[in-house]
């Protein structure tokens, strides 16, 4: 999956990747189609440098102009901005005729959050171009990220919407500290069973400063590096949902806690992640799967003193225990009892 911060100067108004739109030509028109053939170009030199381009979004936060690399849109044209519908009909009719069976996917339309994204969306000329809807978090939810439950009604209300599509978190993230943890696993938890997500990446894997899930050194190589408490929390999904998995209903009566689970194509394998939110409470949970057959089970949890550390044995029949401000992914084998 790759998106473009900002094209190159030469298709800016500004001449520079910082901020602007796309340039008019002499004619006053958007330069749509010289934006389209560096989009070609684009896929092209990365094939040959051996990267496959899956999934390709025209521009990351197409919504904002920004004092860093960005090219901003409006939904559909005016006097001052380029057209995001505009735009993205261009490059997909130029990906196609270069490409034909073997052409990127289109993600759209990125925005800083899914929010906005309603009125990019409703712009687009022809939605059947687009393999999937994206977008950030960061403009949604009254209260941000310390409130995740402040989403969920509108995450709702999105994936109703604008169902039909896969619907792709593309960018979120925040501090490294543990109780930022626990709310990157409660945004996840929210997208993937309120907005039904597919997909959801956090920004960024590793990273200089702040914002990484892995922060490096500062010059680079000096002193090695430091894995913080939420790639930990992002690992007990990551590391026990695979490709191809699917969600599948999961519910608990605490108020305090959330749980999803996944099972495998095979139908011989379910993660189940279970978040305690309570700051003070252990909670005691009897796990009922009437549908599958356990035949082993591992358990994993993030806590502020463990790492995705593995606990113990699942044991059928047997209470859980979800510790206070943790995160717990059972990780069991079986199979589906016939008839289901």
């Amino acid at each position: 999956m790759i998106a473009s911060w900002s094209p190159p100067p030469y298709l800016k108004n500004i001449d520079h990747t910082t901020a602007g739109t796309l340039k008019k030509n002499s004619a006053g028109k958007y330069m749509y189609d010289e934006f389209a053939d560096w989009w070609v170009d684009s896929v092209k030199d990365l094939s040959a440098r051996g990267i496959t381009v899956d999934y390709l979004s025209i521009q990351n936060e197409c919504d904002i102009e920004t004092g860093y690399a960005s090219c901003k849109f409006m939904p559909s044209e005016d006097a001052n901005w380029a057209g995001y519908n505009l735009a993205l009909e261009a490059v997909y009719r130029k990906l196609n005729s270069e490409f034909g069976e073997k052409v990127p996917k289109l993600l759209a339309p990125e925005t800083m959050g899914f929010g906005n994204s309603r009125r990019y969306i409703d712009a687009i000329i022809d939605q059947n171009h687009v393999y999937a809807w994206t977008h950030h978090l960061y403009s949604d939810g009254a209260g941000g990220y310390d409130h995740p439950e402040a989403y969920v009604a509108a995450l709702r209300k999105y994936a109703q919407k604008y169902a039909g599509r896969p619907f792709f978190q593309t960018e979120y993230s925040r501090n490294q500290d543990f109780n930022d943890a626990v709310f990157t696993a409660r945004h996840i938890h929210n997208c993937l069973v309120h907005e039904n997500l597919a997909s959801y990446s956090y920004w960024s894997l590793f990273r200089k400063g702040s914002g990484g899930l892995i922060t490096l050194s500062n010059p680079v190589g000096s002193e090695g590096f430091t894995i913080n408490p939420t790639y930990y929390a992002f690992k007990q999904f990551s590391a026990f949902v695979d490709d191809n998995w699917q969600r599948i209903d999961a519910q608990t009566n605490s108020s305090a806690l959330r749980i999803s689970a996944f099972i495998n194509p095979q139908n011989d394998k379910i993660s189940i992640v279970i978040i305690n939110i309570s700051p003070d409470t252990d909670i005691s949970l009897s796990l009922s799967h009437t549908a599958f057959d356990v035949s082993a089970g591992k358990i994993y949890r993030t806590s502020k003193t463990e790492n995705c550390r593995l606990v113990g044995d699942f044991e059928k029949g047997k209470p859980l225990i979800v510790t206070k401000n943790s995160i717990m992914t059972i990780s069991i084998k079986g199979a589906l009892l016939k008839g289901e």
